[in-house]
């Protein structure tokens, strides 16, 4: 009784990893339209991806407040969605450039908190204004990447932008894990 009751507990915890509710960024796992299940808010656009940057806080010594935090881009597939008839040969590249920018800045984060915050008093201090104007950034970030794309329908745009985007992946490279690997 106790293991099934366990069992259930940890299913329902990391059920939405488990179930598909959301995906972690990975390298070898593009996304696929299969990905995108929401249904559709508006038919101006050919899809929609909705993705973003969680962090938690992994590990805590308790003797010592040395803290690791967690930072993850999420691609949403519940609220993410596309329109067939209105698709064409760009969109999953141009909504795969969305996810792989919040991947950019995760890694920025990660490189951040790296240098400044070791404890929980500079996590206390310091995590949120810093998390703030880093959101900031990748949202101005995400509003540049579609004016410059033609939201996805001009491929010298997006072109551009896929190299953009793959050299900040490369330039913050050492930072690709989620922070949580770490040793306290």
């Amino acid at each position: 009784m106790r293991t099934t009751v366990l069992t259930i507990v940890l299913l329902f915890i990391s059920g939405d990893r488990l179930f598909g509710q959301q995906l972690i960024w990975d390298k070898t796992r593009p996304l696929t339209f299969a990905d995108f299940r929401g249904k559709p808010h508006d038919s101006t656009f050919a899809a929609a991806t909705f993705c973003g940057i969680e962090t938690k806080v992994c590990k805590r010594n308790f003797w010592t407040g040395k803290i690791t935090v967690a930072v993850e881009a999420i691609f949403y597939p519940d609220t993410s969605w596309y329109l067939t008839d209105k698709i064409h040969d760009l969109t999953l590249r141009h909504e795969q450039g969305h996810f792989d920018i919040a991947e950019w800045f995760s890694r920025k984060l990660r490189k951040i908190i790296e240098g400044e915050i070791k404890n929980v008093v500079d996590y206390n201090r310091t995590f949120q204004s810093t998390y703030d104007k880093l959101y900031r950034d990748y949202y101005l970030t995400q509003e540049k990447y579609e004016r410059e794309t033609g939201v996805g329908t001009e491929l010298d745009g997006q072109l551009k932008w896929e190299i953009i985007i793959q050299k900040n992946l490369d330039s913050f490279d050492e930072y690709k894990n989620n922070g949580c690997q770490q040793k306290l």
